[in-house]
């Protein structure tokens, strides 16, 4: 988080920033290729894994393309940014 306060300096909405930070957590960890989905697919049933895997996957591939249109990450994507006129 260094480039949250300078982000916030140059206008970024705080919260907006903060929301940003925390979705693409969450969308790196649930994916079955990160440390959380692995130890998910770890736990699991052996015979669940492969359908599991493709769940996880599905679900991060679903995740990267509809986070960035959700109504939050518009306002930390650069609505909230005041002009410096």
């Amino acid at each position: 988080m260094p480039l949250l306060p300078a982000l916030v300096a140059d206008g970024l909405s705080p919260v907006g920033g903060v929301l940003a930070l925390a979705l693409a957590s969450v969308l790196v960890d649930i994916n079955p290729l990160g440390i959380t989905g692995g130890l998910i697919l770890g736990a699991a049933d052996p015979s669940a894994r492969p359908r599991l895997f493709r769940q996880l996957l599905a679900y991060g591939i679903v995740s990267v393309v509809v986070a960035p249109s959700s109504p939050g990450s518009r306002s930390a994507g650069g609505e909230g940014r005041r002009s410096k006129a």
